[in-house]
């Protein structure tokens, strides 16, 4: 308990139980994110709500992601390829799993 009160807790914690990250616990602390840092975050509502629909998980449930671009990057999507300022980062799907187009498109890091 000693070791406990030298150091400032996180506030609460979360059970990932999704493929996208490492399942297990992730501290949530109020920090400000930074390009890399693992976050925790709530869909906007038309997200949720898209997700929910297609049952691919419950409107309510966080997301645990890591942060991949910042303020001033530019994120672009040409077919199935994603850059982060120029340079291809990845790639998404031209379906989802529930063979519906996907329906969001471009996003930039504000």
């Amino acid at each position: 308990m000693v070791a406990a009160s030298c150091f400032q807790m996180p506030r609460y914690v979360v059970w990932n139980v999704s493929e996208s990250m490492p399942r297990g616990f992730y501290w949530i602390d109020r920090l400000p994110a930074r390009r890399g840092d693992i976050v925790a975050v709530r869909p906007p509502e038309a997200i949720a709500g898209f997700a929910a629909r297609r049952n691919y998980l419950p409107k309510a449930t966080m997301l645990i992601k890591q942060v991949a671009a910042s303020g001033g990057d530019q994120v672009c999507r040409f077919g199935t390829n994603v850059y982060i300022n120029v340079r291809r980062r990845g790639s998404a799907q031209i379906r989802d799993r529930a063979a519906g187009r996907c329906q969001f498109g471009p996003v930039a890091a504000f």
